[in-house]
Formats: C-alpha cells, structure tokens, sequence
C-alpha cells in the first residue's frame, strides 16, 4: 500500500512537509502513478 503522514508525525523539523511510504512492488507503483497522472 502507500501511506501519506504529515512531516510533522515524524518530529518539529518535518513540519510543511509529508513523507510517504510505498510497500508495494515497482509494477504496482508504476500503475498508481499512471492512475495519478490521469487524475491531475
């Protein structure tokens, strides 16, 4: 899966930013950012 936190989850220096984590394989990745790309 992908999971989106706020920087700020990880500590005050992650503020304004996010971090994601991908726990998927490449082929699956690939397919979500085509999916994305659609969508924007």
């Amino acid at each position: 899966g992908v999971i989106v936190l706020p920087g700020a989850a990880l500590g005050s220096g992650g503020e304004g930013y996010f971090r994601v984590a991908l726990t998927v394989g490449e082929d699956q990745l690939e397919q979500a950012a085509v999916r994305l790309g659609r969508l924007l």
